[in-house]
């Protein structure tokens, strides 16, 4: 019986997930849905990995695009590489329905995930 339980909460974190971007472990979910739990009960609508535009120790280098000016009625990119940290990320919680919810930053230490800053989200 407990076994299932946890079976299908894991299902349902990872389904829910699913459209989540980052290099997050499943492990490493759990665990930051877990740190903001102790403080909300909100649910978590995202988890988003910080992005650093300079090197950070343990950060993933990644592809992204600078928008840049039109030219010829279409916008010009300019690929940059920036660094997704897997120790620090933004998780949202609340609700879209309602316009209601927080953002918290939420780091990786020693003893597991952390929420190190709360903050007012405007939807």
């Amino acid at each position: 019986m407990r076994a299932t339980i946890i079976a299908v909460l894991c299902l349902a974190i990872t389904a829910a997930d699913a459209q989540q971007q980052g290099h997050l472990s499943l492990h490493d979910r759990i665990g930051i849905r877990t740190a903001v739990r102790a403080i909300t009960s909100a649910p978590v609508l995202d988890i988003t990995p910080i992005i650093e535009q300079h090197p950070v120790a343990g950060a993933i280098p990644v592809k992204e695009y600078l928008a840049g000016p039109i030219r010829n009625h279409k916008i010009t990119n300019t690929p940059i590489i920036a660094y997704e940290r897997t120790d620090r990320v933004d998780v949202r919680t609340g609700s879209d329905a309602t316009l209601t919810g927080k953002s918290y930053i939420v780091q990786k230490g020693p003893g597991g995930w952390k929420v190190i800053s709360r903050g007012g989200w405007i939807h």
